[in-house]
C-alpha cells in the first residue's frame, strides 16, 4: 500500500508490505517520487494512471516496478482517489503477480511447443498433397523449356513465343519455390510475434498451400473476402 500526492507523485505513506518487497526503508522513499527512485520499469504506465485518476476513480493497471537491488516485479495495482494530510493524494494498493506471470509465460511457451510439434505432425499428413502441388509447377517448368529447346534445335528463330514459354516456365520455377518456402515458414520454430497483417492476403496464402488437396478431392473453394477489414 502507498499513498503519493495526485499531481507530484511525491510517496507520502508506504506500509512494511510495501517496503519489505522493494527492499527500501521509510527514510528513503518518503518525499520522494517513483522517478527519483528509479522504480518504475514504463514511467507511461503511472503518468497514464494518474491522468486516468483525474477522469474516473478507481483504476486498475498491471505495472513493474524495480527493486532497491534491482529485481524487477509485476504488480496489479488498484488506484483510487482519497484525500490525506489535508491534500488531494492517490491511495495505491499493489498485488505481486510476478510468479503468476512466470507461469503464465512458462505455459505459452510448452504452448508453443506443442504448436510446433503439431505443425510437423500435420507436414506429414500434407505430404502427398505438397508433392502433387509440387508436381504441377515442375511439370510445367520441364514442358515449356522442352518445347523451347525443340524450336531452337530445329533452326526456329527465337520467336516471341519461344520467349513466352521460357518465361511462362521462369514463372512456374518461383510458384515451386514459393510453395516450399511457405511449407519451411509453416514448420519453421520461430519466436512469437505480433504484428499487423492483411487477413485476405493470409487467407489465400493458406489456399495456395492447400489447392492440391482441393483439387485432388474435387472440391470448388469460393472466397467471398471482404475489403477494407482491419
Amino acid at each position: 500500500v502507498s499513498i503519493s500526492t495526485s499531481d507530484e507523485a511525491i510517496i507520502l505513506k508506504v506500509n512494511q508490505m510495501w517496503l519489505s518487497t522493494l527492499g527500501y526503508t521509510q527514510a528513503e522513499v518518503i518525499g520522494k517520487t517513483p522517478d527519483e527512485l528509479d522504480m518504475l520499469i514504463d514511467t507511461d504506465v503511472s503518468n497514464r494512471a494518474r491522468q486516468q485518476l483525474k477522469i474516473s476513480s478507481p483504476i486498475n493497471a498491471e505495472a513493474q516496478y524495480r527493486a532497491k537491488d534491482g529485481t524487477i516485479f509485476d504488480f496489479l495495482v488498484s488506484g483510487e482517489n482519497i484525500e490525506f494530510e489535508g491534500q488531494k493524494c492517490c491511495l495505491f494498493i499493489s498485488q505481486d503477480i510476478t510468479e503468476f506471470k512466470r507461469i503464465e509465460a512458462e505455459s505459452r511457451r510448452h504452448q508453443d511447443q506443442l504448436a510446433h510439434v503439431t505443425r510437423v505432425s500435420t507436414m506429414g499428413e500434407m505430404a502427398t498433397g505438397i508433392a502433387h502441388e509440387l508436381n504441377q509447377p515442375l511439370a510445367a517448368i520441364a514442358a515449356y523449356i522442352d518445347g523451347s529447346i525443340r524450336r531452337m534445335k530445329s533452326g526456329e528463330p527465337v520467336s516471341t513465343s519461344v520467349l513466352e514459354a521460357l518465361e511462362r516456365a521462369s514463372n512456374q520455377a518461383i510458384r515451386a519455390g514459393n510453395i516450399i518456402q511457405r511449407l519451411r515458414d509453416f514448420i519453421r520454430r520461430d519466436e512469437q510475434k505480433s504484428e499487423n497483417i492483411n487477413i485476405n492476403d493470409t487467407v489465400n496464402a493458406a489456399r495456395q498451400i492447400l489447392i492440391a488437396d482441393f483439387d485432388l478431392n474435387q472440391v470448388d473453394l469460393k472466397l467471398d473476402l471482404a475489403q477494407n477489414l482491419p
